[in-house]
């Protein structure tokens, strides 16, 4: 089995966030969260070492794009989770790996190994590592706790 990864895990729906945990844990991974808010998912981008993520889009009255934004720069990867059809995205995110609920666990299994697949392939930081070194930094430093105005 690959290493254990840590992925991060942006859900607002409690009942949907706990199938996500138990499903990353039940394939070997280390869920970081689930955060149910844009500003609690800033504080985790700031302070904790996490691999990849999994964005619900829709969290409350807030969207998780500035997340995603942040990621994206950062070459993290992601996976939108959501009810928006990928042409219902921003153009932006159209090529970004994402799944639409309702889902199945097969195919939220597939998106996990996935994003644990393509988490060994970015800047990442490696799973199992204590620390950051200055190379693999996935926490930004330039991202408040808040989310950005617009």
């Amino acid at each position: 089995m690959a290493a254990q990864a840590r992925i991060l895990v942006i859900e607002d729906e409690w009942l949907i966030a706990a199938d996500i945990e138990h499903r990353i844990q039940a394939l070997g991974h280390r869920v970081i969260g689930p955060t149910r808010s844009l500003s609690a998912a800033f504080a985790v981008l700031r302070d904790q070492p996490f691999d990849a993520a999994l964005l619900d889009v829709s969290l409350g009255d807030e969207s998780s794009y500035p997340i995603a934004d942040a990621l994206a720069k950062r070459g993290m990867p992601f996976c939108f989770i959501t009810s928006l059809a990928l042409s219902q995205l921003p153009e932006r995110f159209r090529r970004c790996m994402h799944l639409q609920k309702p889902f199945g666990g097969p195919a939220l299994d597939e998106r996990i190994k996935a994003l644990v697949s393509e988490s060994g392939q970015t800047g990442a930081i490696p799973a199992g590592s204590a620390e950051p070194s200055a190379e693999t930094t996935i926490i930004p430093t330039d991202v408040a706790a808040e989310p950005p105005k617009e």
